[in-house]
């Protein structure tokens, strides 16, 4: 994986900075290197993923760094939407996802189903059917921050910055994990009682149905939410994370 995949991807362009500074070359980027740095910073609080022994030596953990576009007020037609009804759920599959037609095809029709008003947000519309329900709407963009607090509650696919915004906003998580850190986001969301799970093979009809209405009825999840919410409020990742490098630099 170093060799065929990583290395390319990562260590080509480090390099290239590297030599304009007269450093030498590095290889292996991810197996022994990233773990030489002199301060480590782990961007997510100790409560979602507490301290392991066989983590780097030093790191350290500065909560989540919110993205400033987060609390943008959302576009008038979506603001709309949302106030002519029910608290809406919002279905997204990731910023950077373009892949994700049947996602959101299921999402369509299980609000259709439960008679639920729902936001898809999609960068591209060629995700879509080409028809959406009368209670559904699609957005290309949005901001969470913003969205999720209005939110009845949240389908997404576990990315960390996603999960963040929900928890942030105190919205029922309902996590759809494909890749990469997602299953693990996942697992750590419905350890905090905060969320569901449902995987994507079963992310349709009846089983679809019963885990989106399990999670909108469940008190104890929203209770958790609630109480993650409040744990965020006053959380300022973003200045940490610079405290600490300035730190370092002394």
């Amino acid at each position: 994986m170093d060799n065929r995949f990583l290395d390319p991807a990562f260590c080509r362009p480090l390099n290239q900075i590297r030599a304009g500074l007269g450093l030498p070359p590095v290889r292996r980027l991810f197996h022994e290197w990233i773990h030489r740095a002199t301060v480590t910073l782990g961007l997510f609080p100790e409560w979602l993923a507490p301290r392991q022994p066989d983590w780097p030596v030093g790191l350290q953990l500065t909560g989540f760094p919110r993205y400033a576009a987060g609390a943008a007020a959302l576009a008038p037609d979506l603001q709309q939407f949302i106030a002519a009804g029910a608290p809406p759920v919002v279905f997204t599959a990731g910023t950077a996802n373009t892949t994700s037609e049947g996602f959101f095809a299921e999402s369509a029709q299980v609000c259709q189903r439960l008679g639920l008003r729902g936001v898809l947000v999609a960068s591209l519309r060629a995700q879509l059917p080409e028809t959406l329900p009368p209670n559904v709407v699609h957005v290309a963009h949005a901001p969470f921050g913003r969205l999720f607090a209005q939110a009845a509650a949240v389908v997404h696919h576990g990315g960390i910055g996603t999960l963040s915004e929900a928890l942030r906003a105190g919205a029922p998580q309902l996590i759809r994990p494909m890749a990469y850190d997602q299953f693990d986001n996942a697992s750590r969301a419905c350890r905090l009682g905060v969320a569901k799970e449902l995987l994507p093979r079963a992310y349709r009809g009846p089983r679809l149905d019963a885990a989106l209405q399990g999670l909108l009825g469940d008190a104890s999840i929203r209770a958790a939410c609630r109480q993650a919410a409040v744990r965020m409020e006053g959380e300022d990742g973003l200045r940490a994370a610079c405290d600490a490098l300035q730190g370092c630099l002394g």
